[in-house]
């Protein structure tokens, strides 16, 4: 008995030792075989930071560094960490210390953790004459500053407000989103098609309220199903929590053919929280942007492709609808206003006691899209920008980017409303509207505008539109979806 008990003790100590221990991190020839043979890696933009045994820590470009087997005179265990250069600054893929290694998940800390962390400081690595003619022509690049500057009088939001995000792609070979290079090249079934584009948005309504009512795990494999039978170039999503979006980048068909705008599933994903949209495209996404209005429910998501050699700006909104809290506010204010007691004052002098004005949802709706306008304004004044998502108004409203800034409603430009009012929100026809509506009108919330300059290499005009997923789910078709996923 004693022998057993002590052999025991031994072996519990054994495996505390192995549970408390480091985990294996992989070596950095292997990060950099891994970043040589990736299509999606660009070597001209990976940096290797290394060891010199006289002037400390130094960095290389990956397309200059020649490994020590190969001739090169840095050894392996000199190497300390690999950033990826964007945009948006420097990402770590692997490092060292840290024990952080975002490519195969290995070591203390994997792919869940923040992806934009700051390089360090070290002097910076010198940068070819390709790279810099590249960054100088980015005019995109050029206007956005990491300090921002101070706020404008009267409170509102400076050009600083529009937060910068990356954009993602899935790799084949790790089989992860990964934040997109700038030589990412368009999927090979949007590459040659460059004479159409087409567009759909589509709000995938949240799981927010009326959650035993809307049939959430029927409606994620109808969706997906959608999404794959229309095909589109763009894709634009609304009201995407963190759970719609682990299925829809789980998607095969997502995978295999669009990069987006959002691939990090945290419950406090800087652009669903507590829900967002997304933008998904067979082009590589550029620019990412995203503008938070005050009370971080609703936001614009920004994002630029290139087609056919042109730069095309792309805006996904959800506008305040009247079903807010503010807008029930102000309905109640109108209806105090309008019912306000006829007092006379002391003169004989008719009187109206009114309460303070509250800002309406249509008015909140025009702020909203008045931000759009001025930013396209001083940040792409001849660039096509395609605006699509729901605008929380039917057509008794007007629209501000159609009023105001140029911009033509696809639905009006090719249908007579008379005729065909294309509602997309239709309560006597569509169940789930009739749960979620306040009046029982029917509107035409959801709309894909347009805007051409005259200055722009290539005009682009409507030629068909058309509603889509107007059929009921009669019957599941696919196994509900029962419980989420934590990563696709």
């Amino acid at each position: 008995m004693d022998d057993r008990g002590k052999k025991g003790k031994k072996n519990n100590q054994k495996k505390t030792d192995n549970s408390g221990g480091k985990a294996k991190l992989r070596t950095s020839k292997d990060i950099y075989d891994r970043l040589k043979w990736d299509p999606t890696q660009d070597p001209s933009h990976i940096i290797i930071g290394y060891k010199d045994r006289f002037l400390g820590i130094m960095e290389i470009r990956m397309d200059e560094f020649d490994p020590n087997e190969a001739g090169g005179d840095i050894p392996w265990h000199r190497v300390y960490y690999f950033d990826r250069e964007t945009e948006f600054g420097r990402s770590r893929l692997w490092d060292r210390d840290a024990r952080v290694d975002l490519l195969f998940g290995s070591g203390e800390r994997n792919a869940a953790i923040a992806m934009a962390t700051a390089p360090r400081s070290v002097t910076p690595p010198p940068t070819s004459t390709s790279t810099s003619a590249s960054n100088a022509s980015s005019t995109s690049t050029s206007k956005r500053s990491r300090t921002p500057p101070p706020r404008r009088a009267g409170g509102a939001k400076s050009h600083s407000d529009w937060s910068p995000i990356p954009c993602w792609g899935f790799s084949p070979f790790s089989h992860q989103w990964e934040p997109l290079h700038e030589s990412a090249t368009p999927m090979p079934n949007a590459a040659g098609r460059v004479q159409t584009l087409s567009v759909l948005t589509l709000n995938v309504l949240f799981d927010q309220h009326l959650k035993d009512q809307i049939c959430t795990g029927h409606r994620i494999p109808a969706i997906l199903r959608l999404l794959e039978e229309t095909n589109a170039d763009v894709i634009m999503l609304q009201e995407v929590e963190s759970p719609f979006l682990a299925h829809l980048l789980a998607s095969p068909h997502i995978q295999q053919h669009y990069f987006s705008t959002e691939a990090r599933l945290t419950p406090s994903s800087p652009t669903l929280t507590p829900y967002g949209q997304i933008i998904l495209s067979k082009y590589p996404l550029r620019g990412g942007h995203q503008y938070v209005f005050p009370g971080r429910q609703k936001r614009i998501m920004e994002a630029e492709i290139c087609v056919s050699g042109e730069r095309v700006r792309l805006y996904a909104v959800h506008l305040t609808s009247d079903r807010s809290a503010v807008a029930k506010m102000a309905r109640k204010a109108t209806e105090r206003e309008e019912e306000a007691a006829v007092k006379m004052d002391e003169a004989g002098e008719l009187c109206m006691q009114r309460p303070t004005a509250l800002p309406t949802s249509a008015a909140r709706r025009e702020r909203q899209l008045h931000t759009i306008l001025e930013r396209i304004r001083t940040d792409a004044p001849g660039t096509p920008v395609v605006m699509a998502g729901d605008f929380n108004a039917g057509d008794e409203e007007p629209n501000a980017a159609v009023t105001h800034g140029d911009f033509i409603d696809a639905w009006t430009a090719l249908n007579q409303l008379s005729e065909s009012p294309g509602f997309t929100f239709d309560p006597p026809h569509n169940t789930l509207a009739q749960l979620n509506t306040i009046t029982g009108i029917p509107r035409r919330m959801d709309r894909i505008l347009l805007r051409t300059p005259v200055t722009a290499r290539t005009a682009l005009y409507f030629t068909q539109v058309a509603l889509q997923g107007t059929s009921p789910i009669t019957s599941p078709i696919a196994s509900p979806i029962t419980s989420p996923i934590t990563s696709p």
